[in-house]
């Protein structure tokens, strides 16, 4: 493996500074961002394949709190959060070695099934995938007194491919441990669709966890997130006030008992919300635990509806507003994670040439960038054929999720970013 780069650094989360590559044979990229990129690698003494995200120290804003995300990963051993297996640290590196997951992420499932004539999962497979983010959160709440705070479809992995395969928790960048006084924190973090109202007050408690659950319940069940905006400040001020809806004809078919479940769980008031522990035991999660003897069900299997079924979803689907804007939201994050891979592969000169190239072709100085712009950047620029490449696939992403443009701002600060914390967030937007 080889690592650009000449600087040197002190001991910042390891004990001791060690070559991963001596226990560890580094095998195929798996998937690039900001943050770094994650390889496949293999244990050279048990044969056992792995993760490996490896992290460049000079784009680390905040080694505290990166600490913190490894000190947690390290207290945790739950069938549903990934599983942490060691960290290494280099000179320039630091390398951060985790159970293998092959099957993507829940985001990508949710997409397809938004995208398919479904719409959304079906009830018992949702209920099944909650059950097992309920047992993961209550074993984090009550056992190791931790919250996550950033709960979302975009952090979870799948196992596999499998349709039954296990879904793991991951990205403990935003977690802390549930210590403040009283059990209060104030800190506003998480992503606008999930965050729960009372953050938006800077006065919260581990119950926000519950209040993104609800959150991810609802999309699975109807395609669509409870509060959607055409932007953050939208979505934020729906969240804070708009009341709870179950629109016709999305939630004809829902259960009265899930309705219940997200009723309880998107409780504005925390207080009334259920622990993990309480809602494992609501009807609509209870009815499916599986007994020991009775074949796994499969939530990722495609299912096959009938040509009644297909017209009366998909037809009323394809007009709900809300359904759209948060297909909008799912395509953007797509872009976004383009934006990353081009971010990570850029050298400084590439970076600071694309961002001049982007902020001349932003002419009416709105700060969003279209598929055209893209092309004539590709025309103008001098880019390794890696980054003219990952512009043209940026474009076919914007092409096929129908996203018409996207914010220019973030990725210049970015890729103009001199450090960034473990998780690859700009300094000038961490928390």
């Amino acid at each position: 493996m080889e690592y650009e780069g000449d600087e040197e650094f002190d001991l910042m989360v390891a004990e001791e500074l060690r070559d991963v590559k001596e226990k560890y044979k580094i095998l195929e990229i798996l998937g690039s961002g900001s943050y770094g990129t994650v390889r496949k690698c293999k244990d050279r003494k048990t044969g056992e394949l792995l993760a490996c995200k490896t992290i460049k120290k000079s784009k680390v804003d905040n080694f505290e709190n990166l600490r913190r995300e490894i000190t947690i990963l390290e207290s945790v051993d739950h069938p549903n959060i990934i599983k942490f297996v060691d960290v290494y640290e280099d000179e320039k590196y630091i390398h951060l070695v985790t159970e293998l997951c092959t099957g993507g992420e829940l985001y990508d499932r949710v997409l397809e099934k938004a995208e398919s004539p479904e719409g959304h999962f079906q009830e018992d497979d949702a209920a099944i995938l909650i059950r097992d983010i309920l047992d993961a959160i209550r074993y984090m709440h009550d056992e190791k007194h931790i919250v996550h705070r950033d709960l979302k479809v975009q952090n979870f992995l799948l196992k596999d491919k499998s349709d039954n395969a296990q879904i793991k928790i991951i990205d403990f960048g935003l977690s802390r441990k549930d210590d403040a006084p009283f059990g209060i924190m104030s800190s506003r973090v998480g992503t606008p669709y999930y965050v729960a109202p009372e953050v938006l007050l800077n006065s919260y408690t581990y119950k926000v966890d519950m209040w993104s659950i609800g959150v991810i319940a609802y999309i699975l069940l109807c395609g669509f997130a409870p509060f959607s905006g055409d932007t953050d400040y939208d979505t934020l001020q729906l969240v804070a006030r708009a009341p709870l809806e179950f629109p016709s004809p999305e939630w004809d078919d829902v259960s009265e008992e899930a309705i219940d479940f997200l009723t309880k769980l998107l409780d504005r008031d925390p207080d009334k919300r259920p622990t993990a522990n309480e809602a494992m035991q609501h009807p609509w999660i209870a009815k499916h635990v599986v007994p020991p003897g009775i074949p796994k069900p499969m939530p990722f299997k495609k299912r096959s509806i009938s040509e009644n079924d297909k017209f009366s979803s998909s037809s009323f689907f394809s007009e709900s507003e809300k359904r759209s804007a948060f297909q909008k939201f799912l395509a953007n994050i797509k872009v976004k994670k383009a934006l990353q891979t081009v971010n990570q592969i850029m050298t400084p000169t590439e970076a600071r040439y694309l961002g001049n190239v982007f902020r001349k072709i932003d002419k009416d100085n709105d700060g969003k960038i279209r598929v055209q712009d893209i092309d004539r950047a590709v025309e103008a620029g001098n880019f390794s054929n890696s980054v003219a490449g990952n512009l043209v696939q940026m474009r076919s992403i914007m092409y096929s999720t129908k996203a018409t443009a996207f914010d220019i701002y973030p990725f210049l600060e970015a890729t103009s970013a001199t450090s960034r914390d473990g998780n690859g967030r700009a300094k000038s937007t961490a928390n």
